[in-house]
């Protein structure tokens, strides 16, 4: 990684040793493999947090459950205006078993891309959201603070956000940017998630006696056919358009001669604004019990697994405006607003804050998870320079 601050020559050669900086940092953060489960981002976070010090900027680091870690840093401002927040999460998923072409934690670069487990889902935000701070820095003071928040455990239960949100981070904010991939489109919004897992009992018996037993797998399949059935009561978002069900993990049985006394299945729900969490829960428990034999429904369970609702912001919301201007100055990036299916750590932010909030990245959504993932350097030297007039737009 580049030892030395970015240095004062001609703006051009500026701006070449900046993004050469930037993508150097987004090479170490990279080369840390923070797969969650475990996660680990402690090890990025001291990265960042020592790029970042090196560059005269303010950070720190709050770290927990031992190899845990979230990372504040500020831009100073005058105080005149809330804050606004650059927001980017430090994990990533696993590497799965295929066979990679670039090693996923190698941070390879060809044909003007890097290769990375996490550079487009979005370590490539972060360093980006890292090089616009120093280059706010130097500018003269914005009206409010401009602070980024780079969090852990997106991927699994956004404990990095939550935290922050307990800790009153965002008590003086007025204004949100979520760095996950959107080739740098700005993002109004995004649907939500809810997972639910279905525990559904039954009696063991010997297969060749099946009417001794009662057959899990059986229950299961009538609460399928139920769950295929099920209609939302929401009308058909304009941009986001219908929720969806997804019926994706079942396991049960222990053994081919054995009449399954269990059997679990597992749903994704994605949904949209207007569609109430709570009253899905209540019409899905009310499926699910109607499958359990009524004299087995005290061993039923029926667990949710993660809870997120869907994010909205009004396309004229001062983010939002800010974040079009940029794209316009800065990227040769559609700059027409467009709404994301996946899932960001805003759901757990808006609803306690109400922050308005834009959804804009230099990663490319289709690379996400994806083996052999990449991101554009030359989006990433364009998104240093949209999340800084992003900033000085915003504050204008």
């Amino acid at each position: 990684m580049t030892s030395q601050p970015w240095t004062n020559t001609t703006d051009a050669a500026r701006d070449d040793a900046e993004f050469a900086d930037v993508i150097d940092l987004l090479a170490a953060l990279v080369q840390v493999p923070t797969v969650n489960p475990p996660g680990d981002e402690l090890a990025a976070a001291r990265v960042l947090h020592e790029w970042l010090l090196a560059r005269g900027i303010d950070s720190t680091l709050d770290v927990f459950d031992g190899v845990r870690a979230n990372l504040v840093a500020r831009v100073a401002g005058q105080g005149r205006q809330p804050a606004l927040v650059l927001c980017g999460h430090l994990d990533v998923v696993p590497a799965a078993d295929a066979v990679w072409q670039h090693p996923p934690f190698a941070a390879e670069i060809a044909d003007g891309r890097m290769f990375g487990r996490g550079t487009s889902d979005m370590k490539a935000s972060v360093a980006a959201m890292a090089g616009a701070l120093v280059r706010l820095q130097r500018s003269a003071p914005p009206a409010g603070d401009v602070l980024l928040f780079a969090v852990a455990d997106e991927e699994t239960n956004s404990t990095g956000a939550l935290r922050l949100v307990e800790q009153g981070a965002f008590a003086n904010v007025g204004g949100l940017v979520i760095g996950e991939p959107t080739s740098l489109r700005p993002a109004t919004a995004h649907k939500g998630v809810l997972r639910v897992r279905f525990t559904l009992p039954g009696k063991a018996a010997h297969s060749s006696m099946p009417a001794l037993g009662s057959n899990a797998i059986v229950h299961a399949a009538a609460l399928i056919q139920a769950l295929q059935q099920y209609r939302f009561a929401v009308e058909r978002h304009p941009l986001l358009g219908e929720p969806t069900l997804s019926i994706n993990l079942i396991t049960g049985g222990s053994a081919i001669n054995i009449v399954p006394d269990r059997c679990e299945v597992s749903i994704d729900m994605r949904s949209v604004p207007g569609l109430s969490h709570p009253a899905v829960l209540a019409d899905l428990r009310e499926i699910f019990e109607r499958c359990v034999p009524p004299e087995r429904v005290a061993d039923a369970h029926m667990t949710v697994i993660l809870d997120r609702p869907a994010v909205s912001t009004d396309a004229n919301a001062a983010v939002i405006r800010a974040a079009q201007h940029a794209v316009q100055a800065a990227s040769t990036a559609s700059a027409e607003l467009t709404v994301m299916t996946y899932c960001t750590d805003a759901s757990v932010i808006v609803p306690p804050t109400g922050l308005p909030t834009v959804i804009i990245g230099p990663g490319d959504a289709e690379q996400a998870h994806q083996t052999d993932e990449w991101v554009s350097l030359s989006r990433v030297r364009e998104a240093v320079m949209v999340y800084e007039r992003l900033a000085l737009a915003y504050f204008a």
